[in-house]
């Protein structure tokens, strides 16, 4: 019988959001006065919609931004536009006294931005310590993207694997409008937002169908089927502030999508494959609802809190049968942040209760059993500023990976109860060698921490180690970025090593010495690599970013057994749908009126699996892609958009057997109406 996340999980989930609600009955304004000024371009123009950080509030259409209310202390002010930055001034806020500062922004290759901590507090994106590419909304309706994979592909250090179209399995690995094209695929999304005195609330809608790849097949003497994908999602909130000292907003979001699985029907290096496989199909649903909440009560104290229920249901269709697996999810989370110091301080609480359920975890009588897990991580993050010149973040975060105990199966024994405690700790800094200034800075920046991953259901349910560990991983970053010609143009290089330990494998009889289970913690492997980049903005509205990253991998030997590693790997060679090298080039133009962009991919060969048994290991070729698209706008609220993806129709396989589409054209328009 399936229990419900419920009694004593429920109740620790709830706390947090019953603290938070009474310290919001009870916030008071701090201590404060007000901040405001007038934004400007170099010509003396007034920016509007310009990003005011201290605050994260924008100017109006006379670059006039406040007044904002903000606490007694001391700030870092900096101004961003797209394309254009102010240097960071330092101010002090008193109370009962009003500051008024004008700001003259430059053209900047990097625009400042909000982004977020470790301990998830917003941070300057000039000020965070960690290795950081920001992806603007400004990039995203540029390029026109359908997905997050196509714009992570030209992040540094992210690989991404997509096994065949749209709507295919994807893996990273890292370190509105009506759209029609080609292969039958047209998608429609729309949004809206709103406000009334202290209430905001939002909506949005995305549908996308496709016929998939329908290409003829020479060696199958057949066209390609069942390759067909479609989506819908939907997403509302509504959101309360009364006062900037505290916000309440709630979430939801509900999507389904269903696609075709035609098999590898591409590269078949031993001759495996049988046919397209016209069966095989699997839809997914997902639901969510969250509540989230901040507070400020008193000056230097700010309380956030979030809870959250979702559910996560799939069902897939194969030539064996049917299966299906759902996974429910409940969380929670504290955090305390105190700021206007010195030395910044975060910590808090945050737990997760998870049931995943699926057709083959089963018990002796094959009757489902659900597979329960309670993981409460407690965590603290000090920030430390160094004068104007740095600074230094140090954490740790204190895991407790609770599994409730789980009956026998015709192959798993009986489990107990098993509990894993787990200490990570980070820590980053950074320090200007030459101070942000409107001709330019330079900063070094290294970083350092380790983490873990616990074992999937899956890997708890078909193994007889009662004991399995999550997988550990160490890594350590450095880096240095240099901004010159005005700021207008950037260059980085990042060094990262990375360690990783108590790999889950199949142990197999080769390692009988190794383990005496069928599964356990033996495998290890490391990955150390080059990041470097340069991005370039121009006074004309052009945009320019290169980035290579080069990445040696290796496998190493199993615990015990140092020449030795798992089948179908051989120690020393690298990690599987792992290049060496990897290249990504983005050209922007932005206008009044139009946009444009080219963007171009290209990766080396690296090593994969075969792609029906993977059983073998084989080379996946390189490749390099084009893709094109622009934007006109017509009149105000419509805008025509266009792209070509893969413009000269390569044929490559990001994954072995599953091939990337052929050329498509999308053309599509935009409407938007506001008052």
């Amino acid at each position: 019988m399936t229990r419900c996340l419920s009694g004593r999980f429920g109740r620790r989930l709830l706390f947090p959001i019953f603290v938070i609600a009474a310290l919001a009955l009870d916030a008071r304004p701090a201590s404060a006065d007000t901040l405001r000024g007038r934004v400007a371009d170099p010509q003396g123009r007034p920016v509007a919609g310009a990003m005011v950080v201290v605050a994260h509030t924008v100017t109006r259409d006379t670059g006039e931004y406040g007044p904002i209310v903000l606490p007694a202390g001391d700030y870092d002010l900096t101004v961003s536009a797209p394309g254009l930055r102010s240097a960071p001034q330092r101010i002090s806020i008193e109370a009962s006294r009003a500051l008024e500062r004008n700001v003259t922004v430059e053209l900047s290759a990097v625009s400042e931005t909000v982004v977020v901590s470790a301990a998830q507090v917003e941070t300057p994106l000039s000020q965070a310590t960690s290795s950081v590419t920001v992806i603007d909304r400004a990039t995203i309706d540029t390029r026109q993207a359908e997905t997050v994979s196509s714009l992570v592909g030209l992040v540094p250090g992210f690989h991404v694997v997509q096994s065949g179209g749209r709507g295919a399995v994807t893996s990273f690995f890292p370190r509105g409008g009506v759209e029609g094209g080609g292969y039958g695929t047209w998608r429609v999304d729309g949004s809206t937002t709103g406000s009334l005195g202290p209430w905001s609330w939002g909506a949005s809608v995305d549908y996308l169908t496709t016929d998939g790849d329908t290409r003829e097949v020479p060696d199958l003497g057949t066209r390609v089927s069942n390759d067909d994908y479609m989506r819908t999602a939907g997403a509302a909130s509504v959101g309360w502030s009364d006062r900037p000292s505290r916000r309440l907003r709630v979430d939801f979001r509900q999507s389904h999508d269903e696609r075709g699985f035609p098999g590898p029907y591409g590269s078949d290096p031993e001759n495996l494959y049988e046919g397209i496989d016209t069966i095989s199909r699997g839809e997914n649903d997902t639901t969510s609802i969250g509540v989230s909440t901040s507070i400020q009560s008193h000056a230097r104290l700010r309380h956030a809190g979030s809870f959250s229920w979702s559910r996560a249901p799939r069902e897939f269709t194969s030539p064996f049968g049917e299966s299906d697996d759902e996974t429910r999810r409940v969380t929670g989370r504290y955090q305390l942040d105190v700021d206007g110091l010195p030395m910044g301080l975060s910590a808090g609480v945050e737990v997760l209760a998870e049931q995943a359920d699926n057709t083959f975890i089963t018990g002796e009588l094959f009757q489902p059993v659900p597979v329960e897990r309670f993981v409460t991580g407690w965590f603290a993050e000090s920030r430390f500023t160094l004068g104007s010149r740095g600074a230094l973040n140090a954490g740790l975060r204190l895991e407790r990976i609770a599994r409730r105990a789980l009956e026998a199966s015709g192959n798993r024994p009986e489990f107990d109860e098993d509990v894993v405690w787990s200490a990570n700790p980070r820590v980053a800094a950074i320090w200007f060698l030459r101070p942000s200034t409107d001709d330019g800075w330079t900063r070094l920046r290294v970083s350092g921490g380790t983490g873990i991953k616990p074992p999937t259901a899956f890997e708890i349910a078909f193994t007889d180690n009662p004991g399995l560990k999550p997988e550990r991983s160490r890594s350590v970053d450095a880096g240095i970025e240099h901004a010159f010609a005005k700021s207008a143009a950037v260059v980085d290089v990042t060094w990262f090593y990375n360690r990783y330990d108590d790999l889950i494998v199949t142990v197999g009889s080769s390692f009988a010495g190794a383990s005496r289970y069928r599964t356990d913690n033996i495998s290890n492997a490391r990955a150390q690599g080059l990041e470097t980049g340069g991005t370039w903005r121009s006074p004309w509205g052009v945009q320019a970013r290169l980035a290579w990253t080069w990445l040696d991998t290796e496998i190493l030997g199993v615990d015990d057994f140092p020449t030795e590693a798992p089948s179908p790997y051989v120690v020393g060679e690298s990690l599987i749908r792992r290049p060496n090298h990897r290249v990504s080039l983005d050209v922007q133009w932005t206008s009044e009126r139009a946009t444009a962009f080219v963007g171009i991919v290209g990766r080396g060969s690296m090593r994969d699996i075969e792609p029906n048994f993977a059983a073998t290991v084989y080379d996946n070729p390189g490749f390099t892609t084009v893709d094109i698209g622009g934007s006109w706008r017509v009149g105000r609220g419509l805008e025509v958009t266009a792209r070509v993806t893969n413009l000269f129709d390569r044929d490559y396989e990001e994954a072995l057997g599953f091939p990337a589409l052929g050329r498509s054209a999308m053309v599509g328009l935009r409407v938007g109406t506001g008052r």
